[in-house]
């Protein structure tokens, strides 16, 4: 027995064109040729009989929904045998019409069943061809038969293995969907938690923060030196978790697509030794040096906060990737038309894998993948809503420059 196999209603649809538009012109083509059989029975009538046939089973289907399960290939194929028997050549129209009736069960039908299906096609018409001379008395074609035979064979298991593949092919499609689905999901809920949880951390750390700033200035000259440098201690994690903090908020911003810029004239020298000054503890706990080499004024139209984050950013990875003692050196330079600003170190360097995908996501400086690597890619964001460029390169001397380069032409 054939099984069936869901197919959707536009396949549906398509196969319903395809009888009636080649039942159609079978029946035009066969009334232009006049062609009868011994018994006067025309080929045409033969196609208007299964064109009629057609129409009544597509009515009661539309009218019955119960009936679109029903498989209509088990009265299509005797009635196409019929007819088939009937018809005055067996290589004409109603041969065509026999294909056509195998295409179409078969490309309802799952690959077992229309294996099956096609078997009982090839023994059907071999049957027939067996039996037509007892009616026309006519002699069998052995080649004609063996031609047709394997065109029918062909035909319905061609057709099987098509709709196999283009229901497998569905079937990965309809996977790869869910699964994109199901990701884009989960990346939304991780956007909403990584949100959440740094504007949770932001409010604590500044309250923090404030405290700690106003215990050392009103209780420094009162602590014993253990305490201080516990002070100290706790100063440089909060200001770390500040700087991760503001980091997250950037990066949520920057995946969800809001990540904009507001732009003022303002003074980048100040904002540069501040951004030096917020870093002095972190720098004094590795006992490393941040020398400034920038102009007393350094005028420009940018976002003042975020381009404070991008400088803070590379200095904290200087800072995070080279060794204890290390120099580091914050300068800035300005012409006519640019405006550099370069962090360098007297550390190990960058690999040359990290120099040629520098400010990319996830991406870490150094080998033991310490951070969350995304200071540099926020960075970059930064800089290029400013249409500047990041880029980074080894020192001959030894060590690593990362550059921003800002376009100052045109800016007012």
């Amino acid at each position: 027995m054939a099984i069936p196999a869901p197919i959707s209603e536009t396949t549906e649809q398509a196969l319903t064109w395809v009888r009636w538009i080649t039942i159609i012109i079978l029946l035009l083509l066969s009334m232009v040729e006049g062609v009868s059989d011994r018994a006067g029975i025309a080929t045409w009538l033969l196609l208007l009989i299964f064109l009629l046939y057609n129409g009544a089973i597509d009515f009661m289907r539309a009218q019955v929904p119960a009936l679109h399960h029903f498989q209509r290939a088990f009265i299509d194929l005797p009635l196409v045998a019929i007819l088939y028997f009937c018809a005055a050549y067996t290589n004409g129209s109603i041969f065509v019409l026999y294909l056509l009736i195998v295409f179409c069960a078969t490309t309802t039908m799952s690959l077992r069943g229309a294996l099956q299906f096609t078997a009982l096609a090839g023994a059907t018409q071999l049957l027939i061809v067996l039996l037509r001379p007892l009616r026309l008395e006519t002699q069998i074609n052995p080649y004609v038969l063996i031609v047709q035979m394997t065109l029918v064979v062909f035909w319905g298991i061609s057709s099987a293995l098509l709709k196999s593949q283009v229901l497998e092919q569905q079937a990965i499609a309809t996977r790869s969907t869910q699964e994109v689905v199901r990701l884009t999901s989960l990346g939304a809920a991780r956007l909403r938690f990584i949100a959440a949880v740094a504007h949770d951390l932001r409010t604590p750390l500044t309250a923090s923060r404030a405290g700690l700033g106003m215990l050392a200035t009103h209780a420094a000259d009162r602590l014993l030196p253990a305490e201080q440098h516990l002070l100290d201690n706790v100063r440089r994690n909060i200001e770390h978790l500040r700087l991760l903090t503001d980091d997250l908020l950037a990066f949520n911003l920057i995946e969800n697509g809001a990540f904009h810029i507001e732009k003022a004239p303002l003074d980048l020298s100040p904002l540069l030794r501040t951004a030096v000054a917020s870093l002095a503890p972190l720098f004094a706990d590795k006992d490393q040096q941040c020398d400034l080499a920038i102009p007393f004024q350094l005028l420009y139209c940018g976002s003042a906060p975020r381009l404070e984050q991008a400088v803070l950013n590379l200095l904290m990875n200087a800072h995070r990737h080279t060794p204890v003692g290390t120099v580091i050196t914050l300068t800035a330079l300005t012409d006519a038309a640019h405006i550099q600003i370069a962090v360098s170190d007297t550390g190990p360097g960058l690999p040359r894998d990290v120099l040629e995908t520098i400010g990319q996501r996830w991406q870490h400086v150094s080998a033991s993948g310490h951070g969350s690597g995304l200071g540099l890619a926020i960075a970059g964001n930064i800089i290029a809503l400013h249409g500047g460029t990041l880029r980074a390169e080894n020192r001959p001397a030894g060590g690593a420059t990362v550059v921003i380069e800002l376009n100052t032409k045109g800016l007012a």
